[in-house]
């Protein structure tokens, strides 16, 4: 009789024995099973992730969507009337100073 230290590709928690101590085995004979909820996990993850992914491909591949293309517009709308407020602001102040300073001068 000979004996082999075993050795698993993967961790985890032994759940089932399939061999008695003692049995006549061969090689590729499957003597131990060991649980795999981490990696049906993981591979649960790893399919939404691809899912996920697919999606945001569609997403990106069919276009923006009217409802973008208008806020965006809107936005820009909203930012450029922001400049010119800031703009008129600036010169009304500016022309202010102008006068100040011509009316100081007399």
């Amino acid at each position: 009789q000979r004996s082999s230290v075993l050795q698993f590709s993967t961790s985890g928690t032994l759940s089932a024995v399939l061999m008695e101590v003692g049995a006549q085995v061969r090689a590729g004979d499957l003597l131990a099973v060991i649980e795999s909820d981490s990696q049906e996990l993981a591979v649960a993850v790893a399919e939404a992730e691809l899912k996920t992914a697919q999606a945001e491909l569609a997403l990106v591949q069919s276009g923006p969507l009217a409802a973008d293309i208008a806020g965006a517009e809107a936005g820009l709308a909203a930012a450029k009337a922001g400049l010119r407020q800031a703009t008129a602001m600036r010169d009304q102040l500016s022309g202010g100073v102008a006068e100040a300073e011509s009316a100081g001068g007399r």
